[in-house]
């Protein structure tokens, strides 16, 4: 029994690669992936190229892992994240701590026992911050799907608000991820006067494609609620990354709030 565990981002290349049809993978049986979001895309694409069973993992340092999508999982619900392993106890919260109604979105709290962590060295902010009444706040946000199951939406402090609207990257990253011409995409808040963020979406061109903003609005106008497509669309040859594959956001963002003294 052959097996592997890969980050989302290594799936989008391996499936991207010109020759990825030609070599026999079917000693492959088992696939795990996590660390960051999976596109419906790229999804789509692993499952076609390997035929192995895929096991979607779920967790953070402060957690350990807590959760899995099983292979079964993926015939019906492959767009969740998962569901709570056996010996761990997670909840989907709103801001005043009450469980989410099925369909809702909120954070992700899992218990401090057994697998969580003690604290932070010497940060008490921090851990007074993450750390209340037993349950570690993971700023992740999810929609409670029902059965135990759960869907990641975005990162609490990716959640883009404009004109009083909540409005999640993800779903916007996964929408122009379905273009037959684009590779990667990353999408984040930049200010704007008037409703105080706007989308923005960062776009890297498949090879032998040609995409210009106005494709990439348009290709959102189609499938998207209005103040969800981006105001503004940038191309770049790659986006930034950290060792372990994760989109670093915050490369992309920061230089456009540059002047701000203040995120709203």
């Amino acid at each position: 029994m052959t097996m592997t565990m890969w980050v989302p981002t290594q799936l989008a290349m391996l499936i991207n690669h010109p020759g990825a049809k030609k070599y026999n993978v079917s000693t492959l049986n088992k696939i795990w992936y996590g660390s960051s979001p999976i596109s419906p895309t790229v999804l789509e694409g692993s499952m076609d190229l390997f035929k192995a069973g895929f096991y979607q993992w779920y967790g953070q340092t402060e957690t350990g892992m807590v959760s899995v999508l099983r292979p079964e999982d993926h015939q019906e619900r492959s767009q969740c994240t998962g569901r709570e392993m056996f010996n761990a106890d997670l909840r989907v919260v709103d801001e005043e701590g009450n469980d989410t109604p099925v369909g809702e979105v909120g954070e992700i709290i899992c218990a401090q026992e057994p697998l969580g962590m003690i604290g932070y060295y010497k940060m008490d902010e921090a851990n007074k911050r993450v750390i209340r009444d037993g349950w570690i706040h993971t700023a992740d946000l999810a929609r409670a799907e029902g059965e135990g199951y759960f869907t990641i939406v975005d990162r609490l402090t990716d959640m883009i608000i404009s004109g009083a609207e909540n409005i999640y990257p993800k779903e916007i990253e996964d929408v122009i991820g379905s273009h037959p011409g684009v590779r990667e995409v990353a999408v984040f808040g930049i200010p704007d006067k008037i409703y105080g963020e706007a989308v923005c979406a960062v776009v890297v061109k498949k090879e032998g494609h040609s995409l210009d903003q106005e494709v990439i609005i348009n290709f959102c106008a189609s499938k998207l609620a209005g103040y969800k497509k981006p105001k503004r669309v940038e191309f770049m040859e790659d986006l930034p990354k950290n060792p372990s594959g994760k989109v670093t956001k915050n490369v992309l963002r920061d230089p456009y709030w540059a002047d701000r003294k203040k995120r709203v």
